[in-house]
């Protein structure tokens, strides 16, 4: 030691140049920290070791903890020449961070499922969740579906995690009170195809919710807002329900048969005339009651006319029978026409035709241009009258008939008199 007080060359130090105090407990979750080593020595670094990884690592020099519990960090720096090397060891205590899980408040309307039943996690660190957890926590109530309104204990635990001291805490689940609501829906009354839309009527002791409708068959009515719309005849079932709320328990459905029925039709042959010998002419129709517009193109199959008269049908009339048609929204009702067979020798002068219907009968047809009064008689071959009968004879065709079932067969003839009219024929009589 010179007298200016500095060590000659290869003393040793009087003191050791290597300071490393006892480290402070720390809590899961504490930022990285310095060892807090000093040493005389400047020009050595001094490196770190953890004896325990699970609890702490040695970032950039710093503490990094990683986990709970303790570890022992060394510390040593090798000699300059001058210092001596340099190996100390402090003790380094993690504990557990707090972690309090708390049961959520809930609350459900009487009558409801309980709702899922969760927890607020506070006190986590390091960014985690309840990922971390060993076990995670469990959420219990008394409360169920049929549950009457009050309160009703929510119970959290079961959850454990390595780096966390857990604490607990209860909440409630609250049930409360609804009340019923009840639907009035009187029946509907039978509609037909065609009507406008109309408000279906149900009514209910709530106001506050919108009653709801449904159709179960939407071909004959489908709902429009609150009015119902028909499609097409038929039923259906219309069904008024009512959703609940967190102060009202749901309406029992309530549901009514609607009956649409077909609109009336009516499908006519217009009178039409023909000579004799002449084919049938193209009958025409006409048709009403169609509604909404519609028209012919209604009908999945169009209406025919079926009569008997043809070509060489006797003058005389004749019905035409409209027959046929389909359609699934309209109730056709039929009315028949008149197709007048003229005689080809015109309109202006008197025909006659005389014919058996059946074995017993025989049938007259009169045609004459204007009316007049007259007799029908009938002669047999030596002109001995056999019947006579007394006729208005209408303008146009008039028809009349004969029982002859006392009558031999034979050839007879038939005579029309009257101030205007004289006509005759022969006819064969055959039983």
């Amino acid at each position: 030691f010179n007298s200016f007080g500095q060590f000659s060359v290869g003393a040793r130090p009087p003191v050791d140049p290597f300071v490393f105090n006892q480290l402070p407990a720390k809590i899961y979750g504490n930022p990285d920290f310095s060892p807090g080593v000093i040493s005389s020595n400047t020009s050595q670094p001094i490196n770190y070791t953890s004896s325990n990884t699970a609890v702490a690592t040695i970032v950039g020099g710093m503490i990094h903890i990683t986990g709970t519990g303790t570890t022992t960090i060394t510390a040593t720096q090798a000699t300059d020449g001058f210092y001596p090397a340099a190996n100390v060891s402090q003790t380094l205590t993690v504990q557990k961070a707090p972690l309090n899980i708390k049961a959520d408040r809930k609350i459900k309307p009487e009558g409801d499922p309980n709702p899922l039943l969760t927890a607020t996690f506070t006190g986590f660190v390091l960014g985690e969740t309840p990922a971390v957890l060993l076990t995670p926590a469990v959420l219990t109530t008394t409360a169920t579906t049929t549950s009457a309104p009050g309160n009703y204990l929510i119970s959290v635990s079961g959850a454990t995690a390595a780096n966390y001291t857990i604490t607990f805490e209860n909440d409630s689940l609250i049930v409360r009170p609804r009340t019923a609501q009840v639907i009035t829906f009187p029946a509907i009354t039978t509609r037909t195809y065609g009507v406008a839309d109309f408000a279906i009527g149900a009514t209910s002791t709530n106001a506050s919710i919108p009653v709801t409708y449904t159709s179960s068959n939407p071909s004959v009515a489908t709902i429009a807002g609150n009015n119902i719309h028909i499609v097409g005849a038929g039923t259906t079932t219309i069904t008024a329900s009512q959703a609940g709320s967190d102060l009202y328990f749901p309406a029992s459905p309530v549901s009514q048969t609607l009956t649409v029925n077909k609109a009336p039709l009516t499908i006519r042959v217009f009178d039409t005339t023909k000579a004799y010998g002449q084919p049938n002419p193209a009958f025409r129709m006409t048709m009403t009651g169609f509604v909404l517009g519609q028209n012919s193109t209604a009908l999945t199959t169009q209406p025919t006319v079926a009569t008997l008269a043809g070509t060489n049908s006797a003058p005389g009339y004749y019905t035409l029978e409209p027959t046929g048609a389909v359609a699934a929204n309209y109730n056709i009702t039929y009315v028949p026409g008149r197709l007048t067979i003229l005689p080809a020798s015109g309109t202006n002068l008197g025909n006659l035709q005389a014919f058996m219907t059946n074995s017993n009968t025989l049938t007259v047809r009169v045609y004459s241009p204007e009316p007049d009064l007259g007799d029908v008689y009938i002669y047999d071959i030596n002109g001995r009258p056999v019947a006579k009968k007394n006729i208005f004879i209408a303008q146009g065709f008039i028809t009349t008939q004969f029982t002859i079932s006392g009558v031999p067969s034979g050839i007879y003839v038939v005579q029309v008199l009257g101030s205007k009219t004289k006509l005759r024929i022969t006819v064969p009589i055959l039983h």
